[in-house]
């Protein structure tokens, strides 16, 4: 998938998969990673066999307790868990759903995972994820071009998705397409800025898709799991061969600009899955710059696990980091930050800017525009 295998288990996840032929279908159409900060628990009020429940949750602490972020204070995460796990101490033979997944969001809220794990029931899934469209991509909505001295520069806002099936990723992938050919055939700019203002979350599947052409073998960006064992975020063979299935008639416009400078714009609502796309470009550290205001904050990736009841967990199981460097906790801040009263518009500008100054492509054109003395 996106990401190489860090774990010996087989369950469909976000980045812990094997690839190979006969399994990218099916794998593909389950990816996603997912923007679960505005949601809370919403189980339906009904009851379940004891029995159940007590699987769940014990699937849910064996979980957590291998794989996901450690505790903020292991004292709560005791507390939490014996509170959990008394819902099954009596001899009734059913217990409220609603409660025990109550209990396990306690649970998930004590771990260092910036309130990003969560447990949803499968009506939640289904009316929260699958159901939601993909943003719209109306012509004009997501680019415009930038003057600068040097050239005009493409600003692209790359637009958020929700919906990780294999349908929906190879729709957003022809849409985005569409729109960029028919804006770069017209304005044929030098250099790009990535504006990853709107990317508040949701799959990252076909996003970073569409910027595997700005992304190298020497990419820095690293997952950090809980015991501090870091592994590349980007498998780039295997991203190129995602391409290639999901969306193969749709060649990808952004070659144009694979080689050039890098310009990321990123704001307070860019989050989780904005996040891990930002650190990726970021990862392209010779050439990359980030402009903007500090990120949301949900700077940690999550692993999606099938519970016996139909539910799912979403637990966060590791941190970004770039290289040998400390993780990220919390937002991820600029380079070169902006103020409080700078607009959009004026740190676009500067990105456009400074892409167009490091931009063979601008530097080209402008020389050919240059009058002969």
């Amino acid at each position: 998938m996106l990401y190489k295998q860090v774990s010996s288990m087989e369950s469909v996840d976000l980045f812990f998969m094997k690839i190979t032929s006969t399994k990218i279908l099916a794998k593909l159409t389950l990816i996603g990673i997912f923007s679960l900060m505005y949601f809370c628990v919403e189980a339906r009020e009904e009851e379940v066999e004891a029995e159940i429940g007590k699987k769940v949750a014990m699937q849910v602490v064996e979980l957590v307790e291998k794989n996901g972020l450690a505790p903020k204070k292991q004292s709560d995460f005791l507390y939490a868990k014996n509170q959990l796990l008394s819902n099954f101490e009596d001899s009734s033979k059913f217990v409220s759903k609603e409660k025990i997944y109550s209990d396990i969001q306690s649970l998930l809220d004590t771990t260092d995972s910036d309130g990003h794990s969560r447990i949803l029931s499968s009506i939640q899934l289904n009316s929260r994820f699958i159901a939601t469209p993909t943003a719209s991509l109306s012509d004009g909505k997501f680019y415009k071009i930038i003057k600068t001295e040097q050239g005009d520069v493409l600003s692209f806002t790359l637009p958020q998705t929700r919906d990780y099936r294999l349908e929906a990723q190879r729709k957003y992938i022809s849409n985005v397409m569409a729109e960029l050919k028919k804006g770069i055939a017209e304005w044929r700019p030098c250099a790009i800025v990535l504006d990853f203002t709107e990317q508040k979350g949701g799959s990252a599947a076909a996003p970073l898709l569409v910027l595997e052409p700005f992304l190298s073998e020497n990419n820095s960006a690293k997952f950090v799991k809980n015991r501090g064992e870091r592994l590349a975020l980007v498998d780039l063979p295997t991203l190129r061969k995602q391409y290639t299935y999901v969306a193969a008639e749709f060649p990808n416009e952004l070659k144009r600009f694979a080689d050039g400078p890098i310009a990321v714009v990123s704001g307070a609502r860019t989050a989780s899955a904005g996040e891990m796309l930002e650190m990726a470009m970021l990862g392209e550290e010779r050439r990359a710059k980030s402009f903007g205001w500090k990120t949301a904050g949900y700077t940690t990736a999550n692993k999606n696990y099938s519970l016996i009841d139909g539910g799912t967990l979403v637990l966060s199981e590791t941190r970004y980091a770039l290289g040998d460097r400390p993780p990220i906790i919390g937002g991820i801040q600029p380079l070169e930050t902006a103020s409080s009263t700078d607009s959009l518009e004026m740190v676009l500008e500067r990105a456009a800017s400074w892409a167009a100054h490091h931009s063979a492509l601008c530097t080209q054109n402008f020389a050919a525009d240059k009058p002969k003395q």
